[in-house]
């Protein structure tokens, strides 16, 4: 017989021989040959793995270094959330934050471990605080699954391990006196000092004391007489109507006059001479708006201090403000002291000295006096700026709140004021380039060959 006749036969004949001696497949999920039954192996079983809790830790953290308090608040478990507002949670945070100084944070997420239901974290944090340096500490963070993802369980070490138990930091602050500012002879131009603020009674004046005391004003306060004379006219006798400023030295010899309707206050704050001498050019300071309270405090200020808010007093803040220093506290809930952390002194600020000319700038003022207009007076060889003068001027006394006449005239001065006399007209004001343009207008018609 031929082979593959053969190998047919034999394949009929195997089959015959199995199904007749039982093997069966079922639902059973076995096989019986020759009457013994052998088990399949169970199926593969499908296994979900839990998320990695070292991205939550690290989402967490990235939050934390942007001021992301609602962000981290809904990573929190339920029962933390349960325990604490959104708003008292980003509390704890900003504040802590403050106190520190901490202007940046970097960190570190370095291990995890993991059980079905609950995860471990560790990682390394380090503050970067203006006052009393770095901060690092190492700390352990604990997650819990929640419908499928990890959800911290947060408590107040987690800012600082020396914040558990409802502890909290304070800071002992140790803040220098604010450096003046000169021109190029030395002349102070803004400086702490003693002051009076000026202003007229108009019930008090009688018809000899009127036209001294107002030409004395006058010659004081750069004002003109009769703008003196129109700003009590309509005043009740008992009024107090506000001038000006004026140290203790520019004062003396009014005060000795003894007139009538003269009211004198004193207050002794950061002084700008002569009325403000190039007000748009020098700035104002002012205390702190509660817009600003949180970037300055995360710069090391404890939030009362008054700052440059514009002109060189806001360019230059950080030399005339100096370097604050400080001594950071851990305090109970009681408000005893439980450890210091860290301390640093403070460093004396700079004295600024301008190229203005204080006599020059004076004179360039005064010759502007009613008008609006800009002066700019340089240098000839070097270009530096000997006068710079915008008109009208502001007096950047009025800035100050303990100047009583702040609240008397700076809202006339800050309000629909169509003079604008914040702008600063000489860098700021648009004007026909005049002598400067004729290089570029004669380079032109050279270029053209028209004229020789």
């Amino acid at each position: 017989m031929k082979p593959i006749r053969w190998l047919r036969l034999s394949l009929i004949f195997v089959f015959t021989l199995l199904t007749s001696c039982g093997l069966k497949s079922g639902n059973g999920g076995s096989f019986s040959f020759f009457g013994t039954s052998t088990p399949l192996p169970p199926p593969p079983v499908s296994i979900t793995h839990a998320p990695n809790a070292e991205k939550a830790m690290t989402n967490f953290l990235e939050a934390l270094k942007n001021n992301d308090f609602a962000s981290m608040y809904a990573m929190l478990s339920k029962v933390s959330q349960d325990a604490l507002s959104q708003d008292d949670f980003s509390k704890k945070y900003n504040d802590a934050l403050n106190t520190m100084g901490a202007a940046k944070l970097d960190y570190e997420v370095m291990s995890q471990l993991l059980s079905p239901n609950v995860a471990q974290v560790g990682f390394r944090i380090t503050y970067h605080t203006a006052l009393v340096g770095d901060l690092q500490r190492e700390m352990v963070a604990r997650f819990n699954l929640e419908q499928g993802e990890w959800r911290l369980q947060w408590d107040d070490s987690l800012i600082l391990p020396e914040l558990a138990g409802a502890n909290v930091l304070k800071m002992d602050y140790q803040i220098p006196s604010r450096g003046n500012i000169y021109d190029q002879n030395g002349l102070p131009i803004a400086a702490q000092s003693d002051a009076y603020a000026l202003g007229i009674t108009p019930g008090q004046m009688n018809n000899k004391s009127e036209g001294v005391l107002v030409g004395e004003l006058s010659n004081l306060c750069g004002i003109n007489q009769d703008d003196i004379r129109d700003s009590y006219a309509s005043a009740a006798p008992d009024w107090y109507v506000a001038i000006c400023e004026a140290s203790t030295d520019e004062i003396k010899g009014v005060l000795d006059l003894n007139l009538g309707g003269l009211t004198y206050t004193p207050y002794n704050s950061r002084f700008y001479f002569d009325g403000g001498i190039a007000p748009q050019v020098v700035g104002y300071t002012q205390p702190i708006g509660p817009e600003q309270l949180d970037s300055y405090r995360r710069q090391g200020y404890r939030g009362d201090e008054k700052v440059g808010q514009s002109g060189i007093e806001k360019s230059m803040e950080q030399y005339l403000a100096g370097k604050h220093g400080g001594s950071l506290y851990v305090v109970d809930p009681n408000g005893q002291i439980v450890t210091r952390l860290a301390a640093n002194d403070p460093q004396p600020a700079a004295l600024i000295y301008r190229t203005l000319d204080r006599n020059l700038q004076y004179y360039a003022q005064q010759s502007l006096t009613g008008h609006r207009g800009a002066i700019v007076g340089l240098e000839r060889d070097t270009g530096r700026v000997l006068a710079m003068d915008s008109s009208p001027e502001y007096d950047a006394n009025l800035f100050d709140p303990n100047n009583v006449n702040n609240g008397y005239l700076l809202n006339d001065l800050l309000n629909n004021n169509p003079s604008q006399p914040l702008l600063n007209r000489a860098a700021q004001g648009e004007y026909p380039l005049g002598s400067a343009f004729k290089p570029i207008t004669m380079a032109a018609a050279l270029e053209s060959g028209l004229y020789l």
